[in-house]
This record gives structure tokens, sequence and C-alpha cells, in this order.
């Protein structure tokens, strides 16, 4: 299946949903909002917490960023970015959709979560419900990629849950050159340990790294034992349209029950509820009742 393709047609399906082409850039990047527009009806409406959260992100999601020297517009101005979705979706939310009563802490988006040296990995959003953490993954055509499980030597140095995956696993070390120019060593792993097959539709490699941060956080705050880890995906109701598509959505289901319920999960993340939610509608909406269903 080519996954490239149909992710470059379900970003020109997200587009035709806007309805309203001269909102885009006329460039190569016309699946990204023009610069103005998105300045002035996202960025300028964001309050002060929000705009220095998704500054000081690690995804470059305000500012154009360069890319093995070709310079992109903001991340978070394309039509498929999943920041924009979670941000759009969550700023005005009151999560009762996501069954949370009793929100005890104002939600944050780009959450540092505590985990390794360098880059912390972050979640989309995050508060709590009566001192239980409830975090946010959120995503919008990450499905159309593939997502090999390369992590950092860094994440084994103490007993987290990476630690656990059993060493037949294991493919061979890639030595991958960093920001700073230093090559350093990267274990490999074969998305089997949770049932996936190579080249998943789901990113396991991050649902690690997350689960790693929300343990750890755990451990520093000691409020809690627990904790809900929610994938919040937006499907346009128009993907039912197209088979293919369509096609690649249920799979993607299925790989995350898949690594729900898997056995290395129920072991070593028993502390955590994962959940999927997922967003139904033509274009990005304020999560609530009417557009929002649970899937797992």
């Amino acid at each position: 299946m080519d996954y490239r393709g149909l992710k470059l047609q379900y970003d020109q399906m997200l587009k035709s949903l806007v309805n309203n082409p001269a909102l885009f850039r006329t460039d190569k990047y016309d699946v990204y909002f023009d610069q103005d527009y998105f300045q002035s009806t996202v960025v300028n409406k964001m309050n002060d917490s929000d705009h220095n959260a998704y500054l000081k992100g690690a995804g470059s999601e305000l500012k154009e960023h360069i890319i093995d020297g070709r310079m992109f517009p903001a991340s978070m101005s394309s039509v498929g970015s999943s920041s924009r979705f979670c941000y759009l979706s969550l700023k005005d939310s009151d999560f009762s959709v996501f069954n949370v009563s009793n929100p005890s802490i104002q939600r944050r988006f780009e959450e540092k979560m505590p985990v390794v040296r360098g880059t912390p990995p972050h979640l989309d959003c995050y508060l709590e419900d009566g001192g239980i953490p409830v975090c946010f993954e959120c995503k919008c055509h990450e499905q159309f990629d593939n997502h090999e499980i390369v992590l950092s030597k860094s994440y084994f140095d103490k007993d987290r849950i990476v630690t656990k995956i059993d060493k037949s696993y294991f493919r061979e070390d890639k030595y991958i050159k960093d920001d700073d120019g230093k090559s350093r060593c990267y274990k490999v792993i074969s998305p089997s340990f949770v049932g996936l097959p190579d080249n998943p539709r789901f990113d396991i490699k991050q649902c690690l790294t997350h689960i790693m941060g929300i343990q750890a956080k755990l451990r520093k705050t000691k409020k809690s034992k627990e904790a809900r880890l929610i994938y919040y995906y937006f499907i346009p109701c128009e993907t039912k349209k197209h088979s293919e598509l369509d096609e690649v959505i249920h799979a993607l289901y299925d790989e995350i029950k898949t690594v729900f319920s898997s056995r290395f999960i129920i072991d070593y993340a028993s502390n955590i509820q994962f959940e999927l939610y997922v967003q139904f509608s033509d274009t990005v909406e304020t999560a609530n009742k009417s557009n929002t269903v649970k899937i797992i």
C-alpha cells in the first residue's frame, strides 16, 4: 500500500473540507494555512500560557523551521497538524466527553515529562481529575506514517518499562547523529513484542516514552499511583467514502487494541488506563458528546 500517497490524499481531503482554498498557501506547501490567516485566527487568540507552551515545545509548532536544509512553515499551520487539532478541540472543552468529572488543574498543552537527559517527551495536553493525571496524545494523519521503534540507549540506564523488553526482540544497534553532531547509539526493537507487525501505523516508540514519562511523574509527585493516557484522533466523516483511507483507519484501531491488550502492557503499565477516542466531524471542532466517540 502506498502510504505516502494516501497521506497526501488525506491531507488534500482535509483541505477540501475547509472549503476555502484562499485560506491556504499557494506554493508547494499548499496544505498549510496562509501564515497571516493562521496568525490571526489561531496564534493571536492564544492566551499567554498556551502561547508560551507551544513556543517552548519541541515541535516548531509556531515558527518556520529548517529540516535537511529546507525551510518549512510552522508545523501547527498544517491542515494535518495534530497540535492544531489538539489545541482547537481541547482549549474550550469541558472534558466531560472524556469522563473527566472533577478537573483539579487547568489543562496544559505541550506538557514536558521527566524522563531523560536532552529533550523530554511532551504530552499534547495534560490535566488532573481529582488528582489523577489525565494525559492526551492527539493525532491527525500520523497513521499514514511508518513507525520504527528506535530508542536512545539513555532510556535503558534505569529500571524503566523498556528494560523489561525481552532481548530476543532487539535488532542491531543503530548509530545516529544527534543535533549536536555527535553519533549516539540507538536500540532498534521489533514491534512484535506487543504483537505488532513491522512498520506499524501506531507509534509504539512514542507510547513507550510517554509511559516512562507518566510513571516518572507519578513517582516524583506522589499525588497518585494511577493515570489515564488518552489517544484522541481526528477522523473526518468523509474518510468512510474512501475505501483505502478507511482501511488504514481500521487497521490502526486493530493495532491499538492489540497494544493495549498485550501481555507486556498489562504486566508493566497496569497503573495506566489506556483509552482511544475519535472525533468524527468534517472539520476540527471543540470536543463534545456530539462529535467524539470512545472506541476503546
